[in-house]
């Protein structure tokens, strides 16, 4: 009984991972949750950054998706406060079965102030937020799944380079 249980479980694992759903004409629906830090480019203070991002893909080739990402973030400098909304497109390739590279483009909508004085005022009304990166596929059953990810993030306003740095995010996805 002791070297069937772990060869049950192997059969359940191998089972689940061959089962993979992306084919052409499946789908993606799911998000991911962000933290990071990011240096200025302008000065030495640091960003906190942290945001929810759900989003919408359709595989169009077999190991290609493409789709949209939406974005609501709350950024921390020194006092200054930002919230972020926006979204754009996105598109993953399967490097490997569940190892992917994924690239994507948003326009965000801005709103900041000081939790002192400036309440409400703004910079910066928009930003351009361009990503790269890989993420790896820890499926859970046929369809959910688990993916951890590391980007790096390049945000740009009004064509000069406003901040950048490493990102970290764990998503969550429905693939069916």
């Amino acid at each position: 009984m002791k070297k069937l249980l772990p060869l049950l479980v192997a059969i359940v694992f191998i089972h689940t991972c061959a089962s993979a759903q992306f084919n052409k004409g499946n789908y993606i629906i799911g998000g991911s949750m962000e933290a990071n830090f990011i240096s200025s480019t302008d000065s030495s203070s640091h960003n906190y950054h942290f945001s929810a991002n759900p989003r919408f893909g359709y595989y169009f080739a077999k190991g290609f998706a493409a789709g949209v990402d939406l974005t609501a973030a709350l950024n921390m400098t020194g006092t200054t406060k930002t919230n972020q909304f926006g979204g754009g497109p996105f598109i993953r390739y399967h490097i490997l079965h569940y190892l992917y590279a994924e690239g994507s483009y948003e326009y965000l909508l801005l709103r900041s102030g000081t939790t002192s004085e400036e309440k409400n005022s703004t910079t910066h009304p928009y930003e351009n937020k361009y990503s790269v990166g890989l993420g790896y596929i820890i499926k859970l059953n046929n369809h959910i799944a688990l993916e951890p990810r590391i980007f790096y993030d390049f945000y740009t306003s009004h064509g000069s380079g406003v901040a950048s740095g490493p990102v970290f995010s764990i998503g969550f996805n429905h693939y069916f």
